[in-house]
């Protein structure tokens, strides 16, 4: 018999979903206890409380500056990912003084928005304002954004990339996972066409089905890097980022490397 998952790998491809459920839970316990309201915002598609300026939350970005500057202008997704681990692992061990961050952070937010005791009073004034009602099938599907490679592979997508991006759609009425399920269900059935599944012995969430036209290109917008015409696009780009720009090609394959050297050439 062998182990659960494949040792764990299938499990891993449920990280997306679980990622998802944290933050949708913790955006409704934020609502329900201090009256928090979120947007979705339109360069990143991440939910942000509504009340604080792009440009205070472009201000205490600073993980994002410092990417911005390791990686490079018009740097890809797989470069940001790497330099993104790398600068997580050096800041292993760093322990930073509670007391001395939210001086800092408070000092910081005096100098974008002036009365910060205003904005908190505003942004959390500790009950909720309305009451949130879970959105329907139909409004989930309307926000709903896949992964691009995922959105147009020609084997379909998984019932689990279709579920965390169902939970992503939550913006603060999430009530358990089991209600994600049950809306996961219907926006499958309204929108999504399931494919012949594939016969698998592990733990492989084997169901596939085929991505919606107008989902498949809502899918493929890319999310902004950089956003010029955002207040917050000078704070986070910075001066030093502007200094330098090169053009870098994308290294070649290993499919490619080896039919180079076997003396054939690539296909292109």
């Amino acid at each position: 018999m062998g182990a659960f998952g494949s040792s764990g790998q299938d499990l891993r491809r449920h990280i997306a979903v679980l990622g998802e459920l944290a933050k949708a839970r913790l955006r409704t316990r934020l609502h329900e206890r201090l009256g928090l309201a979120f947007e979705r915002d339109r360069t990143t598609g991440e939910w942000e409380v509504v009340g604080i300026p792009r440009a205070l939350c472009a201000l205490w970005s600073r993980r994002s500056r410092a990417l911005r500057k390791a990686a490079g202008p018009g740097a890809s997704a797989a470069k940001r990912r790497v330099v993104a681990a790398r600068l997580a692992q050096s800041e292993r061990g760093c322990r930073w003084d509670p007391v001395l961050l939210l001086d800092s952070w408070r000092r910081e937010a005096e100098l974008v928005v002036g009365d910060v005791d205003r904005m908190l009073a505003d942004t959390a004034p500790g009950s909720p304002r309305s009451i949130a009602v879970p959105p329907t099938a139909a409004e989930v599907l309307a926000r709903m954004r896949l992964p691009r490679r995922a959105a147009v592979r020609r084997k379909g997508v998984e019932r689990r990339e279709v579920l965390a991006a169902v939970i992503a759609a939550f913006p603060d009425s999430l009530r358990s996972l089991a209600h994600a399920q049950q809306i996961c269900d219907q926006v499958l059935a309204q929108a999504f066409t399931q494919l012949p599944g594939r016969s698998l012995t592990s733990w492989v969430d084997t169901e596939r089905y085929r991505v919606p036209k107008a989902l498949v290109a809502a899918s493929r917008q890319p999310v902004g890097w950089n956003d010029p015409t955002t207040p917050a696009a000078p704070i986070l780009e910075g001066t030093a980022d502007r200094t330098r720009q090169q053009d870098q090609a994308p290294a070649p394959s290993t499919w490619s490397r080896w039919r180079t050297a076997a003396g054939r050439r690539p296909r292109s």
